[in-house]
């Protein structure tokens, strides 16, 4: 699997969604012209009159060239349009583009960071493992008290995704199984499914208000007028023609939903290497008596976006969102002998065997920045148990504070926090003491003794898992965070690579900016220049014009000035990377390896450099596989720098 040509691919079907249900509201504008002149037609005379029975002998085909021709067809269409984009922008604008609302109409409550309860607890781990093994923003994971197995992602991208999983998943998955799901889920949200979904949501919720309205008038229609009649027939035909559309764009829906999920499965059997984790889950869901059924009254509305089959239908395959259960475990496993499972209840506390922290293990499993371009939504069991080994072997109160809402600010407040500058940490901590209420200061104070075990490379690891802590802080509660944060950063008038980086994926993950657009790499040729002379402005002159040289070679015939201004200041550097955000998918992947490459070419790479090239990849919505720590690359050759500990922009 690629990420960028999926993300490619979900923006091109995107494209065709939009041709079909254009064309289905095309065919509901023919149908609801047609339907209503012959509804006025037959119904602005009695029944008996002379006129209505030369009517009724003027052939169909030229009863239908006159609508066509009459300015009927003409408020139809506005009608019809007006509905459908109305409904559509209302259903989007009510979801917020944010996997919370479509968790929380399903029932959802989300399962606080810092719970106690076992069950949920593992649930936690295994999504938290999964996402920094996948370079992710941790997502907030709902329960819904369903005794069925399911599970969905839902959200427009990675920043605002959610998983949510049923009680049923949690009581009789155990963990490989759970790992299977999630990583399931994972795949949705690497391959712009979601967004796809979310608008499906919308547009077919348009599609049904026209139906909606029909009941409307049918209801209405119970008091007597003088057009009562053509109320009730008014209200029939928009009735049928609403729910018509709906069945035609539930047939569109399904098809989408269903070779979706093949992919998913596969990515999931990837990502993991153990093809009996997701098999086994589902055979446990043909085996459980619920299935893998949602009883909510709105599981219709998002049917497309579960794990298996969440609703049956009359129509059985016809409108089936989802393969059958036989199809999808045999292309995980071809000898399948078809027997199910029932499902017993699974061990409820968190069966992984902990580990010991290898401090090794960073450096060990160290993804060089271009190799890791081409791992972009991307990871693997190695990733996975590396990203287990780091959970597990964190400080407990660093754990714990990571997990809690307010303790988690402390612990990013420390992170920031120049530790090599003894007259710049004495300013910051001034500023904290004079901000700062007593609680936070003293959770800082707790965390003083724990902050000396992390490695450099263990904090945007750390930022990760803060994130679903940081997202549960009200709207003013988060900016009084900020602009501390801000302040922070300030405080000595020299701002530096991480704390721009960490300021960048902070904001952008809890602001969820909608990260999209459609333009090639060579329309931003300034925009990049900016961008690689913050990257490598420590560089002497020499391995600075050898360091953007290196990175042309990979930006699609995008050229660099090798003699510049060297001075980059923050809000050029938020400029450039704003407008960079708009490259469309498959223009990413030149960017980041000129990056790569930039960093990579005086043969060292240090933790500033790996933290820039994240935060990049971060504000991309490239989703980049732990980096590890900062080393000298084994196979370069060293050119001389002049490099102070510090980078500064």
């Amino acid at each position: 699997m690629n990420f960028f040509a999926e993300q490619e691919r979900a923006r091109r079907n995107t494209l065709v969604l939009v041709g079909l249900m254009a064309a289905a509201v095309l065919c509901l504008i023919l149908m609801t012209a047609l339907v209503i002149s012959l509804i006025l037609h037959f119904t602005q005379h009695p029944i008996d009159s002379e006129s209505l029975a030369i009517g009724l002998q003027v052939p169909w085909s030229q009863r239908f060239a006159q609508v066509m021709r009459s300015d009927l067809i003409y408020y139809a269409a506005v009608g019809v349009l007006a509905t459908v984009l109305g409904g559509s922008l209302f259903k989007f604008f009510q979801l917020g583009g944010n996997g919370r609302r479509v968790a929380e109409a399903l029932g959802g409550r989300m399962i606080l960071p810092n719970t106690t309860a076992a069950a949920e607890r593992k649930i936690l781990n295994i999504v938290e493992e999964m996402a920094i093994a996948s370079g992710n923003p941790v997502p907030p994971v709902y329960l819904l008290d369903e005794p069925g197995i399911n599970a969905f992602a839902a959200g427009t991208d990675r920043r605002n995704a959610v998983i949510g999983v049923t009680r049923g998943s949690i009581e009789l998955l155990n963990r490989d199984e759970l790992q299977g799901v999630i990583a399931h889920e994972f795949s949705h949200i690497h391959n712009g499914d979601m967004r796809l979904n979310m608008r499906l949501v919308a547009v077919l919720h348009g599609i049904l208000l026209i139906g909606l309205i029909g009941s409307m008038m049918l209801r209405s229609s119970s008091r007597r007028s003088k057009n009562q009649g053509a109320q009730v027939g008014l209200g029939l035909a928009f009735v049928v023609l609403g729910y018509c559309g709906v069945f035609f764009g539930n047939l569109i829906k399904a098809a989408v939903s269903r070779q979706r999920e093949f992919l998913a499965d596969a990515s999931a059997v990837q990502f993991t290497r153990n093809p009996s984790g997701i098999a086994n889950a589902l055979k446990k869901i043909g085996g459980h008596h619920d299935h893998a059924l949602l009883q909510n009254p709105r599981a219709a509305e998002f049917s497309h976006m579960y794990f298996s089959q969440g609703i049956s239908s009359a129509l059985g395959l016809m409108l089936a969102t989802h393969p059958p259960l036989p199809q999808r475990i045999r292309k995980i496993q071809p000898r399948w002998d078809g027997a199910m499972i029932t499902p017993q209840p699974a061990p409820v506390a968190d069966t992984a065997a902990p580990r010991e922290r290898d401090t090794r293990s960073a450096a060990m499993a160290a993804t060089l920045a271009m190799a890791a371009v081409d791992q972009v939504g991307m990871t693997s069991p190695e990733k996975i148990e590396d990203a287990q080994v780091f959970i597990k072997g964190l400080p407990e109160r660093i754990h714990a504070a990571a997990h809690e809402p307010f303790n988690c600010r402390a612990l990013i407040y420390w992170l920031l926090l120049d530790r090599r500058h003894p007259a710049s940490l004495q300013k910051q901590w001034q500023m904290l003491r004079e901000s700062l209420d007593s609680t936070t200061l003293a959770a800082m104070e707790d965390l003083r003794g724990d902050m000396t075990l992390l490695q450099r490379s263990d904090n945007l690891r750390i930022i990760d898992l803060c994130l679903p802590a940081l997202k549960t802080l009200s709207a003013n509660q988060y900016q009084t965070f900020k602009k501390d944060l801000l302040r922070l950063i300030k405080v000595d008038d020299d701002i530096s690579l991480f704390e721009w980086s960490l300021y960048r994926i902070v904001t952008s993950s809890y602001e969820n900016r909608v990260v999209s657009g459609n333009k090639r790499l060579n329309q931003m040729q300034d925009a990049v220049q900016v961008l690689l002379t913050a990257a490598c402005n420590d560089l002497n002159d020499a391995a600075f014009s050898g360091a953007l040289a290196a990175a042309e070679r990979h930006l699609s015939g995008t050229s660099l000035q090798k003699e510049v201004n060297r001075k980059v200041s923050v809000a050029a550097l938020d400029a450039a990377m704003k407008e960079l955000e708009q490259l469309r998918p498959l223009d990413k992947p030149p960017l980041l390896k000129g990056i790569a490459a930039c960093i990579e070419s005086d043969g060292k790479v240090t933790e500033e450099e790996l933290e820039l090239f994240r935060a990049v990849a971060d504000c991309l919505d490239c989703p980049v596989p732990p980096l590890g720590a900062g080393h000298t690359l084994p196979q370069a050759q060293p050119v001389p720098v002049l490099c102070t500990p510090r980078h500064r922009v």
